[in-house]
């Protein structure tokens, strides 16, 4: 069976057929889903989905150019949500230098009180990085999670690590820190379309 680890199948590009599609995922293998959070308006849809799935679970967070919408009210409304028994992780959190369409700093900020608070309620944390691979360590090496899924891709595309020896050294410095810590790393570079 595969354990889909990042999905986003609240999106609204699946509202024609996300229900044909999710029913279908068992015939094709797939045991478990966790749905990952990209925005504040992602998190009803996910804990909707959670619900009406006995194989989906969900995630709480807001992707690092979503985070202009994230404020107090909005941070206590994730605690909340992290209580709920299927929502299992934070994420997505983390840094995007690519895009660019919110500042360094502000990512920084939430990013940090992203994962403190996945801290705080023992949760794993989803983290997306892409083009701030020193940074996303550095606070990771700070404030970091027990637990985090990191994934990426090769050198030109959306990914964390630029290549494989910088994915080799972060997953050497995170071990010495992280309970349980996986990076997902290919090399296949094909495009760069994220």
């Amino acid at each position: 069976m595969i354990f889909d680890t990042h999905a986003h199948y609240d999106d609204e590009q699946f509202d024609t057929d996300r229900d044909e599609l999710l029913s279908s995922m068992a015939a094709g293998g797939v045991g478990t889903i966790v749905d990952a959070a990209a925005t504040v308006e992602s998190w009803d849809k996910i804990v909707e989905l959670a619900e009406k799935y006995s194989f989906i679970y969900g995630s709480v967070g807001v992707h690092p150019d979503e985070v202009g919408a994230l404020n107090e009210e909005n941070f206590a409304r994730m605690r909340e949500l992290l209580k709920k028994e299927k929502i299992v992780a934070v994420g997505e959190i983390g840094l995007d230098y690519y895009w660019d369409k919110e500042g360094h700093d502000l990512q920084k900020h939430w990013f940090i009180r992203q994962l403190d608070l996945a801290r705080e309620m023992n949760k794993p944390v989803m983290i997306h990085s892409r083009e701030a691979a020193a940074d996303t360590m550095e606070i990771m090496k700070e404030h970091g999670a027990l637990n985090a899924l990191m994934s990426g891709s090769g050198p030109t595309t959306y990914g964390l690590f630029q290549d494989e020896i910088a994915a080799r050294m972060a997953l050497s410095a995170a071990t010495q820190k992280y309970t349980n810590y996986c990076l997902l790393y290919t090399s296949d570079a094909a495009d760069d379309k994220a």
